[in-house]
């Protein structure tokens, strides 16, 4: 495993100070992993509403991920806070603060679909080998653990990463699809008589961006028995130039003035 693999594994079994999500400054209580400071704006961040419809994050419909019945989101990836949060949660997170996000995110979805909203298991978007190595954990996985944990339900490894593709954020949209199509591939060892065991599977991410991916792991799942996958991230990100209009994404400049 390379150095930074190891520290960062050392770092996760090991006491220490509890430090801020976002500028990794003290703070008072590991259960709540935000500074006096980065406190208020971390509330304005889940609390805001849609960049597309205006609408709270919590009453949001506009956006949707192919494969999937709903995607449960916390905030918008847009502004320093935000960035700030993703940026740690995918290199030095603690067991505390996916403990938190965990907790903020099932309560996202019962205030969306109700507390008695249920699943067969949670799973997650697998990470790259060595990206694994090098970090010494899987962001997403470590997501999965907290919601399983908050829903009394098993966390299982559905799928599998097959070790090709490069980092998804230097991709363009047409490219993050045909990267995800050979990205992943299921689990074997989940399998019982070729099918997967489970029929509502909640798949859990820390962003997501174009929707590629976390939509071709819901298709995999679906080609193997499952009938319905629901998402989960921290994080989404805007469509930028795009608003939606009739059931779809449509470029600003296709909007009549």
């Amino acid at each position: 495993m390379p150095l930074n693999g190891i520290k960062e594994s050392l770092r996760s079994v090991i006491a220490r100070p509890p430090r801020c999500l976002r500028c990794r400054g003290a703070v008072k209580s590991a259960a709540y992993p935000f500074c006096q400071r980065c406190s208020p704006r971390f509330s304005a961040l889940i609390y805001g509403g849609c960049e597309e419809c205006g609408k709270r994050a919590a009453d949001c419909t506009c956006f949707s991920v192919g494969g999937t019945v709903r995607v449960y989101w916390l905030f918008s990836y847009k502004g320093d806070t935000a960035r700030g949060i993703i940026y740690f949660l995918k290199r030095r997170a603690s067991f505390e603060d996916y403990q938190y996000l965990g907790l903020k995110l099932r309560e996202r979805v019962a205030e969306i679909s109700g507390v008695g909203m249920s699943f067969d298991c949670v799973t997650f978007v697998p990470r790259k080998r060595d990206a694994f190595l090098f970090y010494g954990y899987n962001h997403a996985e470590q997501l999965a653990k907290q919601l399983a944990k908050r829903f009394g339900i098993p966390c299982v490894d559905l799928l599998a990463h097959t070790g090709t593709g490069g980092e998804q954020k230097r991709l363009s949209k047409e490219y993050r699809g045909l990267a995800a199509k050979t990205r992943f591939c299921i689990n074997g060892e989940a399998l019982a008589d070729g099918r997967l065991p489970y029929r509502r599977v909640l798949i859990a991410d820390d962003i997501v961006t174009t929707g590629t991916t976390m939509g071709e792991c819901a298709q995999i799942l679906k080609s193997y028995g499952v009938k319905q996958v629901y998402g989960a991230a921290i994080a989404r990100t805007p469509r930028g130039n795009k608003i939606w209009m009739g059931g779809r994404y449509v470029p600003l400049s296709e909007v009549k003035k």
